[in-house]
Parts: C-alpha cells; structure tokens; sequence
C-alpha cells in the first residue's frame, strides 16, 4: 500500500514539475520589450525598446535601445540616446511572475546647444545594473519593470524560437 502512495505522490510530483517548466524561459526564447522611462529633468520622459535572446533557462543576452527624441525631450538640448547589451540572470520563475538582474555596458549619446541651431554629440561608455521583474499576464504576454542605471515601464511579449513548426503537406501534389 505504501509503495502505491509513493508513486502516486511521485507521478503528481513529476505533473507538477513538468506544468511549471512550461513558464519557464527556455534556451532560444526571444523576449521584445517597449517601455517608458524617465532620465531626468533636462532630457525627458523616454522610449526603450529591448530585446532579449535566452543563452540557456536562467541567462540571457539583452540589447536596449532607449532615447528622448520619440516623446520630444528638452529640444534646446538636443536630445538623449543610448545603446546598451546585457547579460541577464532570471533568478524566480514562476506561472506569473520573473525576476531577474542585469548588466552590461552601454553608450550613452547626449545633444548639448553649441550656439543657435547648432548641436554638439558628447558620447560615453557606461556600465549598466539593475533588477527587473515582469508579471504575466499569460505565459508569452506582460507587464515588466527595470529599476537601476536605467528604469522603465512597459510591455512585453515572448517568441518560441526553438519551437518546431510543422507545415501541412495537404494540398501538395507529389511529382
């Protein structure tokens, strides 16, 4: 009798693990994210897009672009954009929740008025840091916030990339 308990637990165990892996973020699972952000009170309200590409189920390769000139930051400044690449750790998965830290490097490109009309780029290399979290709302769909050197609010939506499609073959005459 004992030993018919034990499989049972075993087989409910092993169901139970199998459903949870399905949220989890998988090698070759491409994450795309948009979002609004603030980098303070001379460049704006600003535009981050990002996309991430999973290296294995805990670590990804991230590119952000973020920038002011989408939303109109301070004209008389020039504006701000910023290209950055990260490596992320997703340390909690869950059915409705991931969290996860960053960093990398990136480079920061800022507009300073030289005279009228006429603007000057002053760029440089930083180090990015900072955790995120993102709530699904579905397994692929949701909501996500960056907090650290740079902080944001958005969207986002997870492809399968490794996922196998099948064609269907009706329809198609064999030679």
């Amino acid at each position: 009798m004992a030993q018919d308990n034990q499989l049972t637990y075993s087989s409910i165990k092993k169901n139970k693990e199998k459903k949870n892996a399905s949220y989890k973020l998988k090698k070759g699972d491409l994450t795309i994210g948009a979002g609004l952000g603030s980098i303070g009170k001379w460049y704006g309200a600003s535009a981050n897009f990002s996309a991430e590409y999973m290296l294995n189920e805990n670590v990804g390769l991230k590119a952000t672009y973020l920038t002011n000139n989408i939303l109109g930051g301070r004209a008389a400044w020039g504006g701000y954009s910023s290209y950055e690449v990260d490596l992320t750790y997703h340390f909690i998965q869950t059915k409705r929740w991931d969290v996860y830290a960053y960093a990398g490097l990136g480079i920061n490109s800022f507009g300073f008025p030289i005279s009228a009309g006429e603007i000057t780029r002053v760029n440089s290399v930083v180090l990015n840091a900072g955790v995120g979290a993102r709530y699904k709302v579905n397994q692929n769909l949701g909501v996500q916030l960056e907090v650290g050197t740079r902080s944001s609010l958005g969207l986002f939506k997870t492809f399968d990339l490794q996922k196998k499609r099948s064609i269907p073959l009706s329809g198609i005459a064999a030679d």
